[in-house]
């Protein structure tokens, strides 16, 4: 029998992750942390989320289900900070998604390892970027992102470094093409 991996809020421990077979008696949580469980994805037998497992701030956790295979990922930013990461997408046998890091809310892939989680592209050298919006379109990752000097734009990555490239400045000069963004912001519909 399968199992699933939900968020939910209990009033003795507050937002954790669970996980159950579908009976009362096999509903238990899956691990205690101080954390809101914001975003949960899945890629096949393992979840991608956020969470703070352990004075880390809220940084890349995964789980295949089992409290021994429940951990964090990577630390992105040490302490107790966290990197937040969100906007999760599968590409490939990646996962591409935002967190702070080093150079700010930045662009970040990761191959399910620790070792193999780490910035993409610096798009803006001057502050965040704020990647959003990711659509897989012809063996590519469409998004938006604002890289100071021409606002937020639409962009294209390969992932690859140097295949992540603005893919056309709509709104000429530092003005953004999506410049009234709401909470969703611009999206892709392929």
């Amino acid at each position: 029998m399968g199992r699933i991996l939900f968020s939910a809020y209990s009033s003795s421990v507050g937002a954790e992750l669970w996980t159950s077979d579908g009976t009362p008696g096999g509903t238990v949580m899956l691990a205690a942390a101080t954390s809101t469980y914001s975003e949960i994805y899945p890629d096949g037998n393992l979840v991608y989320f956020d969470a703070n497992l352990g004075g880390t701030g809220d940084e890349l956790c995964v789980s295949d289900g089992t409290g021994s295979g429940t951990q964090t990922l990577k630390d992105i930013i040490s302490g107790a900070t966290g990197s937040a990461p969100h906007n999760f997408l599968k590409y490939g046998t990646q996962i591409i998604f935002t967190a702070t890091g080093a150079n700010g809310i930045e662009l970040f892939m990761s191959d399910g390892t620790g070792g193999g989680t780490a910035e993409l592209k610096d798009i803006n050298a001057y502050g965040d970027s704020k990647p959003y919006g990711f659509t897989v379109f012809n063996s590519n990752v469409l998004f938006f992102a604002n890289d100071s000097t021409h606002g937020i734009e639409p962009w294209i990555t390969d992932g690859t470094p140097g295949g992540t490239q603005m893919l056309v400045d709509l709104a000429s000069g530092p003005g953004s093409s999506a410049s009234t963004v709401t909470l969703s912001g611009p999206r892709f519909y392929p």
